[in-house]
């Protein structure tokens, strides 16, 4: 059994208890609803249980901002409760939450297409206009009362949601099989842009290494083995960064890179590092290049494509890094040194025109 919950304003009691009575504008026609338990209400017409509820928020005089209550308990296929075990549910319900003094309704749903389902709606001002219902974690109080009907009523056992303190509290293991899940979709999503010159080609590769892409507001990337979900800004590049990386390998297939242009872009991500800036130091892409091609990383047009991927790999790093940095004018930056003296007059003139 699964347990969920809403709360709502005052303004929303017709709407909410239409939906539960399914009267007015039905979006499931096939489900039939049938009021399983009422305390301190009468009838079972929208109308006449709105007027009720009404006078019971009235007295609450506004101290409650989110007077109304919605609980919804769903059975798994093929389960369903007896009569006697709808009324230990509602009892349940009624005594976990003190609702001795409060109006409460419970409705069951019922459909050949859908699963059997049960709403609790509940005013949370009693009709005395005293103390209202102390909702303090009432989801992991729904959960316990699913739990309970599960061991009583026999049904299928679903496993409760850890709290956040439970996950802050959960053990070493389970934290370091994470960690270690995370930094392979880290390192398999590096190695999927390193060449990738087009999102076609960036998506195969994930494919490849065992992962989905779900792209929406950002990009979700999917571990198909465990179907564990990651998002692709948590691993260190959004979908914006991913698209400039996919957008670089592009342009540098295109147009390679001079020697000029690929010492800048070295001293770019130097300083945007925080790596000191004197000529002496040692390289970082050199070093790379040459442990990856056992050979000088300014090459010809023959092995430009190695460049292209150290430029590439470093890159990345600096995407992946916490560190804020213009990733624009780190590379492209490094793109612009082959202009000549009279276009950086041009481009000099046209920025101060734009400033002014």
């Amino acid at each position: 059994m699964i347990a969920k919950q809403t709360t709502a304003k005052a303004s929303s009691v017709s709407n909410m208890v239409s939906y539960v009575l399914r009267e007015n504008g039905l979006k499931h026609p096939e489900e039939k609803a049938q009021i399983i338990f009422q305390n301190a209400l009468v009838g079972e017409h929208t109308d006449q249980i709105v007027a009720q509820m009404q006078m019971a928020l009235d007295l609450n005089n506004q101290r409650c901002s989110l007077p109304l209550f919605h609980a919804i308990f769903s059975l798994s296929e093929s389960e369903s409760l007896n009569a006697a075990q709808e009324l230990q549910l509602a009892a349940m319900i009624m005594q976990e939450f003190k609702l001795d003094k409060n109006m409460f309704l419970l409705c069951k749903h019922s459909s050949t297409v859908s699963k059997e389902h049960y709403h609790a709606v509940i005013v949370r001002p009693p009709i005395d206009g005293r103390q209202v219902v102390n909702l303090f974690q009432s989801k992991q109080r729904l959960m316990n009362i699913a739990r309970k009907c599960e061991m009583l009523f026999h049904l299928k056992q679903v496993k409760t949601p850890k709290t956040w303190k439970q996950k802050l509290n959960s053990s070493n293991k389970e934290n370091e099989s994470w960690n270690t899940r995370q930094l392979q979709a880290r390192m398999d999503l590096k190695n999927a842009l390193y060449k990738a010159t087009s999102m076609l080609e960036f998506i195969t590769h994930m494919q490849k290494a065992g992962y989905s892409l779900h792209k929406g507001r950002g990009l979700g990337i999917v571990q198909k083995s465990s179907g564990i979900y990651f998002k692709a800004s948590s691993l260190g590049l959004s979908l914006s960064k991913i698209e400039k990386i996919i957008a670089f390998n592009k342009l540098r297939q295109k147009v390679p890179m001079s020697t000029s242009q690929f010492q800048q872009l070295e001293r770019n991500i130097a300083l945007a590092t925080g790596q000191t800036n004197d000529t002496s130091h040692t390289s970082s892409l050199s070093n790379k290049a040459r442990l990856m091609h056992n050979e000088e990383p300014y090459l010809s047009k023959a092995n430009n494509m190695s460049t292209v991927e150290v430029a590439t790999i470093s890159l990345i790093d600096l995407l992946m890094s916490p560190l804020r940095t213009d990733i624009d004018a780190v590379y492209f930056g490094a793109m612009q040194l082959d202009e000549t003296e009279e276009q950086k007059k041009l481009k000099e003139k046209r920025r101060r025109k734009l400033s002014l």
